[in-house]
């Protein structure tokens, strides 16, 4: 029986190294793929745009008729927009009203489907700062949107659609 008894037990210690080796290669295989997919996934996230960055899609010049509320004659409206992060002028707008208007872009808030931004402008009889909104209607296509406080306090709102030509 000694003699039977250790040849099974060397096979059985055998077995064992061997699923133990099996084992300890199969885990640092796993190891090596996740450190490989970790190192990928922070490679591909740190390419990733920077938060409240314009979208791409936004990028160019839009064109297109707005509407103010309080009855004024519909007016051929331009932005131009660029690459940026929230705080950074991305672009300009201007207005062919009586005396034109030209301001500066700043953006607030950025997602895939919508921009939001501070305008300031800088030359014509325009409302000096408000806020104008894109939002994402097709490929080529952006719902306009304006808000401000006139200098006499009243509350000035434009809206329209624009094109992209660029």
């Amino acid at each position: 029986m000694g003699t039977t008894a250790k040849p099974g037990r060397r096979r059985r210690t055998r077995s064992k190294a061997r699923e133990h080796s099996v084992i300890t290669t199969l885990i640092a295989a796993l190891g090596a793929v996740a450190a490989a997919g970790l190192g990928s996934f922070i490679v591909v996230r740190c390419q990733a745009s920077p938060p409240n960055a314009v979208p791409a899609a936004f990028q160019g010049t839009w064109v297109g008729q707005t509407d103010e509320h309080d009855g004024t004659s519909p007016y051929r409206t331009t932005i131009t927009v660029g690459s940026g992060t929230s705080h950074q002028d991305i672009g300009d707008s201007s207005y062919a009203v009586d005396g034109g208007c030209h301001g500066l872009l700043t953006l607030s808030t950025a997602t895939p489907t919508t921009l939001t931004m501070v305008e300031r402008i800088d030359s014509g009889p325009c409302v000096p700062t408000g806020s104008v909104t894109l939002t994402l209607k097709t490929r080529d296509e952006v719902a306009y949107t304006y808000t401000g406080d006139k200098r006499s306090g009243t509350r000035q709102t434009a809206d329209g659609t624009l094109r992209k030509i660029g």
